[in-house]
């Protein structure tokens, strides 16, 4: 769960390499736009050349893992499909010459409007209405976005924890070439979700505003929603504080790290994790685990409910207050396992 908690807390958001269900009675993907597929959509008039909803299908059931393949990073070293951490990227794993393997994430979607720099980087036009943004080149880290015609993008990222590794945006490279590829094959899947998933729920219609409005700077905070609608987010006007609300995949959570606790929240079994230290901020997330997700070389999986707050230095016991009261009044509204 590190990755899920790491990319919750700091507010950035890996299945299967396959499509498979993830337990109970399968039902059809929701359309782009959230609608349930089916005759309605197939009356609508089609998305235009280059559009993610022509391309990709249904955000919500999307499969990550179908637009990469750790064979196309054979060039770089060892590549393997990671533990998945979440249900909007498939997690790659590397093993280089670095000390540390270099992790790859795919998938993950957003809006441009999100980046209003979006424009000034260095972009490439790709046959079929796509276009390939290098988005981030810092040592590290390395991101490139595609770019669909109706303003989704489409995250490929890779991330070096320890040692050195050159040719980090050569791997980023190699990995959006797959994806475009994929989208220009048609070969994009989808998972058979569960009537109880998760994956189903939209988190930013879920969180009562008064329960909200309790955390210092929220009470005006307007939700930040992403198109597979797996996260929302509320920052607050100074940016100070920040309540996260995700819906991951992963291993169970477990108490693991200084001062993570293990107790019921309305029911479920939870984990507190307090992160007391985190540069000019502390964190504090609450998690509780769902039914079994399944992906291809992966046993013991679950689909897991998360809130993460972020507020400044010294303010963590208001953190894990805040997060417990959103857990309190979100987790009554889940699906029952």
């Amino acid at each position: 769960m590190r990755g899920a908690l790491v990319a919750g807390l700091l507010a950035g958001l890996a299945v299967s390499g396959c499509a498979t269900p993830v337990g109970g009675t399968a039902v059809a993907g929701l359309g782009a736009g959230g609608s349930a597929s089916g005759r309605a959509s197939s009356q609508a008039a089609p998305p235009p050349l280059g559009a993610a909803e022509g391309l990709l299908g249904a955000f919500t059931s999307l499969d990550p893992c179908s637009l990469t393949d750790p064979r196309v990073f054979a060039e770089f070293g060892t590549a393997r499909f990671g533990v998945p951490d979440s249900l909007d990227d498939c997690l790659v794993e590397i093993r280089t010459s670095a000390s540390a393997p270099v992790t790859v994430y795919v998938g993950s979607l957003d809006r441009a409007e999100a980046m209003p720099d979006l424009g000034a980087r260095k972009s490439t036009e790709v046959p079929g209405g796509l276009k390939v943004v290098e988005y981030a080149a810092d040592p590290g880290y390395c991101n490139r976005l595609v770019v669909f015609a109706d303003g989704i993008t489409l995250s490929v990222n890779a991330s070096l924890y320890e040692g050195e590794e050159p040719r980090l945006c050569d791997i980023v490279r190699a990995g959006v070439d797959k994806a475009v590829s994929v989208l220009r094959e048609g070969g994009v899947r989808h998972r058979e979700v569960a009537r109880n998933s998760l994956s189903w729920l939209d988190p930013c219609r879920l969180v009562p505003l008064d329960t909200l409005a309790a955390v210092p700077g929220l009470d005006r905070a307007i939700p930040r929603t992403y198109p597979a609608r797996h996260g929302c987010a509320w920052t607050a006007a100074d940016n100070a504080t920040r309540v996260r609300v995700m819906f991951t995949a992963g291993p169970p959570p477990k108490a693991a790290g200084r001062g993570a606790t293990e107790a019921p929240i309305a029911g479920r079994t939870s984990v507190l994790s307090p992160t007391p230290d985190a540069g000019q901020y502390t964190f504090c997330g609450a998690q509780t685990g769902h039914i079994p997700f399944r992906a291809a070389g992966q046993t013991g999986l679950v689909e897991i409910a998360g809130v993460f707050v972020r507020m400044p230095k010294g303010q963590l016991d208001a953190a894990c207050r805040a997060a417990t009261d959103v857990a309190a009044a979100l987790w009554p509204k889940l699906p029952k396992p």
